[in-house]
């Protein structure tokens, strides 16, 4: 069923580009050249065969730490996040005077490999004697160790086990996680205490407590609220090696922050209600500041929702100063109640209590609505995200087991999975591109160009700046 609305969904955000004025022509994409397999089995018989040569087109660090003996590196990374220009250079390169057969390894044999194959084939090399490893170089190791030339342990392996003990107190946005950290537990000895509270409410809060923080762990809420605290010098770095693995827009450039998951925003909308008021529903960000929605519109006060934060800076930064806060002007005459906890417009839009909702979008959207007559909205002007971070406190009472479960956490993509599954969302894959165990479902290209970090540096006088124009707002209920 979630797969016939998601598909309705962007048949409709197609049919509705032109009436928001989204005029930008669709962006072409070279179709992928097909990929023909070769097994690990019939792979192995190779080794040493003077006709072929092994190509390892993983990350440098991986090909370094671990390969298949003989095999050559070629880091295919750029490519395979689209830079087809560096990896037709990359592969011109590698195949100079070469007139072998080539066998690609990549992590999987998905994705690396088939951006290696498109660049073989754009640069003209006979594609009948390319083929990818079925697996890839997991498969291989797994199977095959004998054939592996050791080196310093993957990235992804689990961190070494380290003496720990006491309980770690977590800052969470929700006790859905309570099975991951009884994982953690299960597995270190440190028990696990959870208290549940909003980004915004927890920057306040250790502001509040004068670097003496009542918690040793944040995990979760927008990463606004994380870089600001940064900033105020009330996070401690962590170091680890797998940190190495995460894409760099996703986590601090000193890691002091680092993401686990990625919220989008869209409307709700309650068409039983829409039906009586004898509206048509919005379909993107400029028919919400309509007239004929007013008093219908709810959002979260941005100053405790970091989702929200992420909407006005979004379309700030989309808009412009001077015309984003003009949109915002609009915006808040239809509004006649800012929420004060990030799913206040889900419940309220849920109960009747307001026709659209600017909410988070996941899976436990769809899963609260159900049957109910509600419609889940991607603005085909472009949707807000923000990264949800996790980090340690400084000066926290068990600072070392809140470092641990970070190093814990990012280390063995089977957490991830979990963490993923938890959420509701597989953005996961966005911050650690090479984990397995999960793909990606959504589609990007409907995210708005954001700049991160101005989510941060902005972030006090844009509140304040928001708290005046909400005026009384905040405070009703």
């Amino acid at each position: 069923m979630k797969k016939i609305i998601s598909l309705l969904l962007v048949l409709a955000m197609a049919l509705s580009l032109v009436a928001c004025g989204n005029t930008a022509p669709a962006e072409e994409k070279t179709e992928d050249v097909a990929m023909q397999y070769i097994t690990a089995d019939e792979a192995k018989e190779l080794v040493g065969n003077d006709e072929y040569v092994f190509f390892d087109v993983r990350k440098a660090a991986d090909s370094a730490a671990n390969t298949i003996t003989g095999a050559e590196a070629w880091d295919m990374d750029a490519a395979k996040e689209g830079d087809a220009e560096a990896g037709k250079a990359t592969m011109t390169e590698a195949t100079k005077g070469l007139d072998k057969k080539i066998i690609v390894v990549c992590y999987s044999g998905k994705r690396y490999a088939q951006a290696t194959t498109n660049a073989l084939a754009a640069i003209g090399y006979d594609m009948s004697k390319v083929y990818t490893l079925e697996g890839g170089f997991n498969n291989w190791s797994e199977k095959l160790p004998e054939l592996t030339t050791a080196g310093a342990a993957p990235a992804t392996e689990a961190p070494t086990e380290v003496q720990l003990s006491g309980t770690m107190k977590v800052v969470a946005t929700s006790d859905k996680y309570v099975t991951l950290f009884d994982k953690f537990t299960e597995e270190t000895g440190v028990k696990v205490e959870l208290l549940s509270l909003s980004s915004g409410e927890v920057l306040s809060k250790l502001r509040a407590e004068g670097g003496t923080p009542s918690a040793d762990l944040w995990f979760g809420g927008g990463i606004d609220a994380f870089m600001a605290a940064k900033e105020d010098g009330l996070l401690e770095q962590v170091n680890f090696e797998a940190a190495a693995e995460l894409a760099d827009l996703y986590k601090d450039s000193e890691n002091y922050w680092f993401s686990k998951g990625m919220t989008v925003v869209g409307f709700l909308v309650n068409n039983t209600l829409m039906g009586e008021l004898e509206l048509e529903a919005p379909t993107c960000w400029a028919d919400l500041v309509k007239a004929e929605y007013e008093g219908e519109v709810i959002m979260s006060n941005p100053a405790v929702s970091g989702t929200n934060y992420s909407v006005v800076n979004a379309l700030l930064q989309t808009l412009g100063e001077e015309e984003g806060w003009k949109y915002f002007e609009g915006l808040n005459n239809n509004i006649s109640y800012y929420g004060k906890r990030g799913s206040d417009p889900l419940n309220k839009v849920m109960a009747d209590e307001f026709a659209i909702g600017i909410s988070y979008i996941d899976d436990t959207v769809f899963e609260a609505i159900g049957e109910m007559d509600i419609s889940v909205v991607y603005p085909t002007d472009g949707m807000p995200w923000v990264p949800e971070g996790v980090a340690v406190f400084k000066n926290a009472e068990n600072v070392d087991a809140a470092k641990y479960f970070v190093e814990w956490l990012f280390s063995n993509d089977e957490y991830l999975v979990e963490l993923a599954e938890l959420d509701g969302k597989d953005y996961v894959k966005l911050i650690k591109p090479t984990m397995e165990g999960i793909e990606l479902s959504f589609d990007a290209s409907i995210m708005m160009k954001e700049d991160l970090a101005l989510f941060g540096t902005q972030r006090d006088d844009i509140l304040a700046k928001f708290e005046v124009l909400m005026g009384d707002k905040a405070n009703n209920e």
